[in-house]
């Protein structure tokens, strides 16, 4: 685990920037890229994971609306800002554009900023996922839930408001007796 800290991220985020803008600014590079080292460039490394040591990782990832008070941008900046003063070193930070909400009753999109990276599991990463919580709450923003382990109940309560309504309505359809279930339904609804 101690491989995974502020310096070594640094020093690998400065390392990687300048390889990447010595080999674009010699000649712009346009190449075919099979689609295994495009989409898992990581699996390149073999055992990758393992740099997050014995407790691993969770990947947190938001969106942070158009609406958010200064615009997406700026909630954006506060969101990295939180996540800089926490010394939450991660190797991979991804920042995109996000489209119209998709149909799905607790779809994850929306217009606006979405933002993940990978946080070491450690003590005080409840904590961290708490605070992060609250400035997406905060933005009026919302998490994707295939990616969540820590959040709190009353935070998704906040995040998705009238939409949890629909989806109680769909869940007691298709699953009256409340049979099916995972880890993370028991955490977010209870039995």
């Amino acid at each position: 685990a101690w491989v995974l800290n502020p310096w070594s991220v640094r020093a690998f985020n400065a390392l990687y920037y300048r390889r990447y803008r010595a080999a674009t600014a010699a000649r712009p590079r346009r190449a075919v890229v099979g689609p295994e080292p495009f989409f898992y460039p990581l699996d390149a490394v073999r055992d990758w994971n393992r740099l997050y040591g014995p407790r691993g990782f969770t990947q947190y990832q938001c969106v942070l609306p158009e609406e958010a008070e200064g615009g997406p941008g700026a909630a954006a900046g506060r969101f990295l800002d939180l996540l800089s003063r926490s010394r939450a070193a991660s190797f991979l930070c991804v920042i995109k554009d996000c489209g119209a909400q998709g149909e799905g009753v607790l779809s994850f999109p929306r217009p606006g900023i979405s933002i993940a990276v990978d946080l070491q599991v450690r003590d005080g990463t409840r904590e961290l996922v708490d605070a992060l919580d609250r400035q997406v709450i905060a933005a009026g923003g919302r998490i994707y839930l295939a990616k969540d382990a820590f959040t709190r109940p009353e935070h998704f309560r906040a995040m998705e408001g009238e939409r949890l309504a629909d989806f109680a309505r769909l869940r007691a359809k298709y699953d009256p007796e409340g049979r099916l279930g995972s880890a993370q339904s028991v955490r977010l609804f209870g039995r």
